[in-house]
């Protein structure tokens, strides 16, 4: 290459733009990716946990205050007792509001049937209306 400068590589490190506190020697990403500001939700370290049982215990979390059903304090894998979860009181209360469901179904006017009452309404309300001057008059 006598007489001529070897050209700049077409793709350079990004070393001169690193911060070399927060990457390691030798180690550059591709690209720098910064977190967006006003678009991430605060974030709580001392979030409280509240259990159904009366356990309380901190956590970090975006929500200030966590209510749970069950924890590891109550929670019969961890405690070894045989504890039932109120599965069937759910299964009760879903199956009492199918049934009213389908009561009220049964009570219900098809479309048909609606249209044929609302017919005879108007027919009985046209056959008491007076039909000459002097049945008006006689009201």
């Amino acid at each position: 290459m006598t007489g001529q400068q070897a050209s700049a590589p077409k793709y350079q490190s990004l070393a001169h733009r690193q911060n070399p506190k927060t990457f390691e020697p030798g180690h550059f990403p591709a690209t720098i990716r910064f977190m967006k500001s006003a678009i991430h939700p605060t974030y709580f370290p001392e979030a409280q946990v509240i259990c159904a049982c009366g356990n309380k215990f901190t956590v970090g979390s975006t929500m200030p205050e966590i209510r749970v059903e069950i924890c590891s304090k109550c929670h019969p894998f961890y405690t070894g007792q045989m504890r039932y979860v109120d599965i069937a009181g759910r299964v009760d209360k879903f199956k009492a509001k199918t049934d009213i469901v389908a009561a009220s179904k049964l009570d219900r006017l098809s479309k048909k049937e609606r249209r044929a009452a609302k017919r005879k309404q108007k027919v009985e309300e046209e056959l008491s209306k007076p039909t000459s001057l002097e049945d008006l008059r006689s009201k």
